[in-house]
């Protein structure tokens, strides 16, 4: 059981990963085609993005300090990833109009691939909220009792962050090398929304499966009636 738990942990964090970076690639697509290719441009909605992700990953930290069962963590972990999914489907709908009105009001391109950042920087935030708060989850629900009970905090965060990184390796070569020419920008799009769809519908299943709100995890409980 501990190990299918952490396995579908692993598979949120991957697909988490995997969407972010994707959705940088097709951002940084999607804005070629408005405000031009070149260096600075995709330096500026790279910045933007990389502090998106940096923005997700504080807050998250600073809501797991106030999350005490593991039922708890997952439940938030699964909503800010439903609200990284809308937010980008939102992108998604106003992307176009958006984009057409920046290149007309603005001559500058930083400006416009500022605004770029930002449109799709909002659900990279939601979505990377997530990892902290997974990574509670797993220190709350899982112990080591070989040390009395303490929590693996630092192992479970590097596990969290090595995965989300694999998917977002993923993420940034599959994107240009196979979805974009393939299936097209939409359609790019629409398969990282999915992506964080499901992640969010796993965080929220397996929240429904814990049989309780308790703190104290399984190997807890064992520990001390041994």
């Amino acid at each position: 059981m501990q190990k299918k738990v952490l396995g579908i942990c692993l598979v949120i964090a991957l697909l988490e990963g995997f969407a972010g970076l994707g959705i940088e690639i097709y951002a940084i697509r999607i804005s070629a085609t408005y405000i031009g290719s070149s260096i600075s441009i995709t330096g500026v909605i790279l910045a933007m993005v990389l502090i998106a992700i940096a923005v997700g990953y504080w807050y998250g930290g600073r809501l797991s300090q106030d999350i005490y069962t593991p039922r708890q963590a997952l439940l938030k972990a699964g909503y800010v990833l439903s609200l990284s999914a809308i937010s980008h489907a939102i992108a998604c709908i106003i992307q176009l109009p958006l984009l057409a009105l920046m290149t007309a009001s603005t001559s500058s391109p930083i400006i416009a691939a500022i605004g770029v950042g930002a449109l799709f920087g909002v659900g990279l935030a939601f979505g990377s909220t997530a990892i902290p708060l997974i990574t509670q989850f797993l220190s709350l629900k899982y112990k080591n009792i070989d040390s009395n009970g303490g929590v693996d905090a630092g192992k479970n965060a590097g596990m969290m962050v090595a995965i989300t990184t694999v998917g977002s390796v993923l993420g940034s070569t599959l994107t240009p090398i196979l979805l974009l020419p393939y299936i097209g920008l939409m359609s790019s799009l629409a398969l990282f929304i999915a992506a964080l769809a499901i992640s969010a519908y796993l965080c929220t299943r397996l929240a429904m499966q814990m049989h309780s709100d308790e703190p104290l995890s399984l190997s807890t409980h064992r520990s001390n009636y041994s």
